[in-house]
């Protein structure tokens, strides 16, 4: 997973930057009294935060389908460290359609768990 800044941190980062440089330019501490605590702030979010580490494995029960024959989708996520919101969803092709269950998931794990779910297709055409 890659880190993206959120808007609030772009503005936080902003804002420093213009009251660093206009603390430099006009050589008032108060400025950098304002801008090194929010730094220091974002800073310390950022670091603490995180990927989660997941293991994903995807099964299926059979490797070939003609119309009209059923499929079986067997996904397993395990959590080797905690994750507190995940969302999982799985798109489909055109000319498949969703028979049982749900292709999309959402849930949480600690550390060590484990979520299998599954979910049926009907082959509805060729392709």
């Amino acid at each position: 997973m890659t880190t993206r800044l959120t808007r609030l941190a772009v503005s936080v980062l902003s804002l420093v930057a213009v009251a660093l440089f206009l603390g430099v330019l006009t050589g008032r501490s108060e400025l950098f009294l304002v801008g090194v605590p929010l730094l220091a702030t974002l800073l310390w979010t950022t670091a603490g935060t995180r990927s989660p580490e997941c293991v994903v494995t995807h099964e299926i029960s059979a490797d070939r389908l003609l119309e009209g024959d059923w499929l079986t989708v067997t996904v397993t996520v395990e959590a080797r460290s905690g994750a507190p919101l995940i969302e999982l969803l799985e798109p489909l092709p055109a000319t498949v359609e969703l028979a049982a269950g749900r292709n999309r998931a959402v849930f949480g794990l600690r550390s060590g768990q484990r979520v299998r779910w599954t979910y049926d297709l009907r082959c509805a055409g060729r392709g």
